[in-house]
């Protein structure tokens, strides 16, 4: 008599199970990249500057805010009704729509922010080349990538591009390391605490894109997962994180306080680290890797904006050239290049974080007074 191997992906709905898991995994490592990304775009924009040398510590501030809004996430996902995603499990279907509204002009922020980095990064390897193709190029490459099926697209290019762009940057920081000194980590508080502190402020908006996935409208299966296994997007958050630690320690073993907050352009501090360096194989390696990195994120970024003002608009199917229009809003920004943009900028993008956290802890308060009246009425009944 033979035996009989049983596994369990020998049935459908184990091969079936696999298969979201699988792409809610892609889906969190998309949503960590896109930190990742605005982490990079924030130590160049505003941290190098204004923060210097101890920015790490920065950092390493935002965990707690991190982990409170992905346990305000969990909260949110474990109490979503069959059906229903979790904002609109809180708050009813039609006050929904208000914050999906104003959820999406948060991705629209680091959509914005994203482009414009890019642009400043393409400014600095081609000097000479116009900035108003270079954008226009970027928006309608994107739009490309966000014309057929972006919900699943987008995080199996994720799965793909993680590695190739962990590898291009692991090549240049190996590259980088024979060219650093101990001494530029002191002095060790930079300019002082408060900096450090404003720092932290500065980059909770930047850290808060990986709570996301736990919250925003998905299919019923990814959602379901999310609710029963909400850890799965907080592991690559915290890499994400891990990762951003990691370029900031490496970014000051090549700089020193004065010349990390020397007045530069955005596009050499995004390239600092291979600036550092004679080598051209790792300045291009780094230019390829970021190249890609930003444009997965921006993307993303418009992709979840779009999807947001469409389900705010009562829209159940996708506007095709909804994508294409917010990245045209984008271009003025990066192609017009004043000073009075970087400002708003760097004045707007820190407030990412409030309104996240603000945004959240409605929700919370809204899903918790909503479950304690249907409890009352069970009781009741």
């Amino acid at each position: 008599m033979t035996g009989k191997t049983v596994s369990s992906v020998s049935t459908m709905d184990g091969l079936r199970a696999q298969r979201w898991q699988a792409l809610g995994r892609d889906q969190s490592a998309l949503a960590a990249m896109s930190v990742f990304a605005q982490l990079w775009i924030s130590f160049a924009l505003y941290l190098y500057g204004h923060v210097s040398t101890p920015g790490a510590f920065s950092l390493l501030l935002t965990l707690p805010y991190l982990l409170l809004i992905w346990f305000m996430g969990r909260f949110l996902a474990r109490g979503a009704k069959q059906g229903e995603d979790a904002v609109a499990s809180a708050v009813g279907n039609k006050a929904a729509k208000a914050f999906y509204f104003l959820f999406s002009l948060l991705h629209f922020m680091d959509a914005q922010l994203t482009l414009y980095a890019f642009c400043a990064v393409a400014g600095d390897v081609m000097p000479g080349h116009s900035a108003l193709s270079t954008t226009l190029a970027v928006a309608l490459l994107c739009f490309a990538a966000l014309d057929r099926d972006p919900e699943n697209v987008l995080p199996r290019l994720a799965r793909l591009l993680k590695w190739a762009v962990g590898a291009l940057l692991l090549y240049c920081a190996l590259i980088a390391l024979p060219y650093g000194k101990t001494a530029h980590f002191f002095p060790l508080l930079g300019f002082g605490p408060s900096t450090i502190g404003k720092g932290a402020f500065w980059l909770c908006g930047a850290v808060s894109g990986g709570v996301w996935p736990l919250i925003l409208p998905q299919s019923g299966e990814i959602q379901r997962l999310m609710a029963q296994k909400p850890r799965i997007c907080l592991k690559p958050w915290l890499i994400s994180v891990g990762a951003g630690l990691a370029m900031y320690g490496l970014s000051v073993w090549l700089l020193p306080v004065y010349a990390m907050a020397r007045p530069q352009s955005l596009g050499w501090r995004m390239l600092a680290v291979t600036h550092m360096t004679p080598s051209v194989p790792a300045w291009s390696m780094e230019v390829m890797g970021l190249f890609l990195l930003l444009l997965l994120s921006l993307a993303h970024s418009v992709f979840l904006s779009a999807k947001l003002i469409e389900r705010g608009a009562g829209k159940k199917k996708r506007i095709r050239f909804l994508p294409l229009l917010l990245l045209l809003l984008l271009c003025p920004a990066s192609i017009l290049k004043l000073p009075s943009i970087n400002l708003f900028l760097v004045s707007a993008a820190p407030l990412r974080g409030v309104a996240a956290l603000g945004l959240l802890a409605a929700l919370c308060l809204c899903s918790l007074m909503k479950r304690k009246k249907e409890s009352a009425a069970e009781d009741r009944v």
